[in-house]
């Protein structure tokens, strides 16, 4: 009789630990998979409005793909995050309100030099001190259709894998 109470006990401990490890690490895989998508539950992103860029939508360093971590596992809840700062705004869409700097009236003279195109002579010789910049939503993170479905799916796969 111990030994089944101990048993229990062992696997009781394993699903505690190891099913919000393993739905997170789907969850973690599901936010990536849409930037290779460059979709969220099925809707595409809106295309830029300058496409000869040639990189992917919100792909420049990879520095938001890459900050996409687990930053909490428990059986009480699981956080999927990302320290960027502009991680929210691409994720929810809003308005933005840079600061018109020195640095970037150079780079808009230079950017202005390179392409002729008016947009960036605009910005080197604008007399505002910031500007207002429209971010269009594109959705990477947050509860779909198909991220419950692989939740579902990885919560069976391992408890079928701690019980055989």
């Amino acid at each position: 009789m111990p030994n089944l109470l101990s048993d229990l006990k062992n696997i009781l401990q394993r699903i505690k630990n190891e099913v919000p490890n393993k739905v997170a690490q789907a969850v973690q895989n599901h936010f990536l998979d849409n930037f290779k998508k460059e979709s969220f539950d099925g809707q595409a992103w809106q295309k830029r409005k300058n496409q000869d860029e040639g990189r992917n939508l919100l792909v420049k360093s990879g520095a938001l793909r890459k900050s996409i971590r687990i930053a909490r596992a428990t059986w009480q809840k699981i956080v999927i995050a990302s320290d960027v700062p502009y991680a929210q705004i691409h994720n929810e869409g809003g308005i933005t309100h840079p600061t018109v700097t020195p640095k970037m009236r150079a780079f808009a003279w230079q950017k202005y030099k390179q392409t002729g195109q008016s947009k960036w002579k605009a910005i080197a010789l604008t007399k505002k001190s910031k500007l207002t910049v429209p971010i269009p939503k594109r959705q990477f993170m947050g509860m779909d259709n198909g991220l419950n479905a692989k939740i579902n799916t990885e919560i069976k796969n391992t408890l079928n894998r701690i019980f055989s």
